[in-house]
C-alpha cells in the first residue's frame, strides 16, 4: 500500500488494504470518514456472526481508529478515536479482510486468538506520577490503557517512586518477556531506561529491544523528533511496532568517574543554565523553557574552557562488536571507566582536550568567553524548539553549536525563540555548528563579568575566573556537576518506537 494513501472506511477499505481485494463490505452504521490505513490501530468482532432479514449469515468487525485534521498529522489539533462496523456475507470475506488489517499492522486480538497465534509479549510502562505537570497517570487511564485493551495488547505497569527508580529496574529486569519498554513521563525516564540497557553486561542483546515514550512531562522533547505531537500517536506506534534504529551519545566524567548515555544532548553554558532553571516553573508546563530562556538571555553568564572538537569528516571509522550473545567482562572496579558496560569509547581515555591530532578543533581560554555551546543527539531540545538543522535519529554523529564570536547576538537569539528553531543561518544568532563524532570539554568555571581574557598561562587565566560550586551540564535535561567530560557520538544503538510518517528530511 502505498506511503499516506487514503482510506474510505465507507466503501473500501478492506480493497485497499487487501492484495487479494475482497468483496466491498457494507458498512453498518453507515459513515464518511476518510483515514489512513495507517491510523487505524485495531479490528474487533463483538459478535462471531449473526443473521440479518434476509436469513443470510453474516460476520461483523469493527475498525477502530483516530481522525486527523490533516496526514501526516501536526501539532495544531489532537486526534480524535472513533470505530466503524461491518458486515461481511460470508467467513471467507472476513478471513480475507482480517489478514488484510494484519498486513497493514492493524491489531487484530480476536482474529489472531481464532487461528491459534501467540499472544504479543506485553509491554513495559514506567510511569512516572511526580513528574512536570503530574498528567502521567491521567494519560495512561484515559488513553494508552483503553487504546491497548482494544488493540488487545496485554501490558504491565510500574510507578516509579524515585529518582533513578525506572533505570534500577531495567538494570535487572528480563527483558525478553516483553515487547516494548515504554516511559510515560517526560524525557527523564526515558534517559533512566536508555542508561539501563546500556549498563548492562548483556547490552548488546538488550539495546534490541523496542523502547518509546509517552510524554507525559512539562517539555516532552521526545515528541517532535518521533512525530508523536499527542499522546494518541505515541500510543498507535506501540500497538503497530513501528521502530527505527537510533544513535545515541556518551559522556564520560573524568573526574567522578562514571559514564552517562544520552538520546538527546549534551548541553553547557546558556542551554543547560535555561533547561535545568526552567524546572523552577515547571508548573507551567511547556511554557517553563520560554520564561527562562529570556530570563536568562538578559544576564548571560560568560564561560571559558577548553575544548577539543573531532569533526565527522575527519573521524577514522571504528566498528562496534554488537554481537548479541556476547557479555561484557564483570566490572571489578566501579572507578575504572575502561571497564563500564556499553560501547566502546575510542576517543576517551588518555586523550586531552588539547590534543589536535584526536581532537583537531580547538576552542581555547584566550580565544573568547563561551555564552552557547551544545551537542545535540536529535534535532528538538523541547516539545517546541529546534536546536538543530543537520541531525537525525541516524546520522551517526551529533550536531555540536557554540558561539564563534566574542558576543552572541540577544536579538537573534529573541528572534530564534519566537520562531521556535534556530535559523539556517546560525551567524545570525552570533554561532557556528559542526558535524561531531567526538569532543572533549575541560570547563574552567564561569563570570558574570570577568576581565577581557589575554593570552597567557593557563593558570594565570584561571585566577581571573570567579567560580561557582553551582555550575552544571545538561544531559537530556537532568543536571549533571560541571567537570571534565568527553562526549562521543555511537552509531544506532537503540531500537526506537517512532511514527511511521515521520519525515527526517
Amino acid at each position: 500500500m502505498a506511503q499516506g494513501s487514503k482510506v474510505s472506511l465507507a466503501v473500501s477499505v478492506l480493497s485497499r488494504l487487501s492484495a487479494s481485494g475482497p468483496s466491498r463490505p457494507r458498512p453498518r452504521p453507515p459513515t464518511t470518514h476518510s483515514v489512513p490505513a495507517r491510523l487505524v490501530f485495531a479490528a474487533t468482532t463483538s459478535d462471531t456472526s449473526s443473521e440479518n432479514a434476509t436469513g443470510t449469515t453474516t460476520t461483523r468487525a469493527t475498525l477502530h481508529f483516530l481522525v486527523t485534521a490533516t496526514f501526516p498529522p501536526t501539532k495544531e489539533k489532537p486526534p480524535t478515536r472513533t470505530s466503524a462496523t461491518f458486515e461481511f456475507a460470508s467467513s471467507v470475506q472476513y478471513n480475507e479482510a482480517m489478514a488484510a488489517f494484519k498486513r497493514a499492522g492493524i491489531a487484530c486480538p480476536q482474529f489472531d486468538a481464532q487461528a491459534g497465534l501467540a499472544p504479543r509479549k506485553p509491554v513495559y510502562f514506567f510511569v512516572n506520577p511526580f513528574g512536570g505537570v503530574k498528567e502521567a497517570v491521567k494519560i495512561f487511564d484515559s488513553l494508552i490503557n483503553p487504546m491497548l485493551e482494544t488493540a488487545g495488547i496485554p501490558f504491565e505497569r510500574l510507578d516509579t517512586q524515585f529518582k533513578g527508580h525506572a533505570e534500577e529496574v531495567v538494570q535487572k529486569v528480563d527483558y525478553t518477556k516483553y515487547s516494548a519498554l515504554v516511559a510515560v513521563s517526560g524525557d527523564g525516564v526515558l534517559h533512566e531506561v536508555v542508561n539501563g540497557i546500556m549498563s548492562r553486561r548483556d547490552w548488546r542483546a538488550a539495546r534490541t529491544v523496542p523502547i518509546g515514550t509517552i510524554g507525559a512531562g512539562s517539555s516532552n522533547a521526545m515528541n517532535p523528533n518521533l512525530g508523536h505531537h499527542f499522546p494518541e500517536y505515541g500510543i498507535l506506534s506501540i500497538i503497530k511496532n513501528t521502530t527505527r534504529p537510533m544513535d545515541i551519545i556518551s559522556i564520560t566524567f573524568h573526574e567522578s568517574r562514571k559514564v552517562v548515555y544520552s538520546h538527546l544532548n549534551m548541553a553547557w553554558t546558556y542551554i543547560a543554565d535555561l533547561d535545568i532553571e526552567s524546572d523552577q516553573f515547571r508548573w507551567m508546563g511547556r511554557e517553563k523553557t520560554t520564561l527562562s530562556a529570556l530570563n536568562r538571555l538578559f544576564r548571560l553568564r560568560k564561560y571559558r574552557a577548553n575544548i577539543g572538537i573531532l569533526p565527522l569528516d575527519l573521524s577514522p571509522r571504528h566498528d562496534q562488536d554488537l554481537d548479541p550473545t556476547k557479555l561484557d567482562p564483570i566490572q571489578t572496579d566501579p572507578t575504572d571507566t575502561t571497564t563500564f558496560y556499553g560501547p566502546t569509547r575510542y576517543f576517551t581515555h588518555n586523550h586531552a582536550a588539547t590534543d589536535q591530532t584526536t581532537f583537531p578543533l580547538q576552542i581555547t581560554p584566550a580565544q573568547t568567553p563561551l555564552y552557547y555551546f551544545t551537542a545535540n543527539n536529535l534535532p528538538y531540545i523541547s516539545s517546541t524548539f529546534k536546536a538543530s538543522n543537520n541531525v537525525t535519529m541516524a546520522s551517526s554523529c551529533m550536531e555540536v553549536t557554540y558561539n564563534s564570536e566574542r558576543k552572541v547576538s540577544r536579538m537573534g537569539m529573541i528572534q530564534s525563540l519566537l520562531n521556535e528553531r534556530v535559523p539556517d543561518d546560525l551567524k545570525a544568532m552570533g554561532v557556528t555548528s559542526v558535524q561531531a563524532r567526538a569532543f572533549r570539554l575541560d570547563p574552567l568555571g564561569w563570570g558574570w563579568g570577568m576581565h577581557e581574557w589575554k593570552r597567557g598561562s593557563e593558570e594565570v587565566e584561571k585566577g581571573k575566573l570567579i567560580k561557582d560550586v553551582g555550575g552544571h551540564i545538561a544531559i537530556s535535561g537532568e543536571p549533571y556537576s560541571m567537570e571534565s567530560v568527553t562526549v562521543e557520538a555511537h552509531d544506532k544503538m537503540i531500537n526506537m518506537i517512532c511514527a511511521s510518517w515521520l519525515d527526517e528530511d
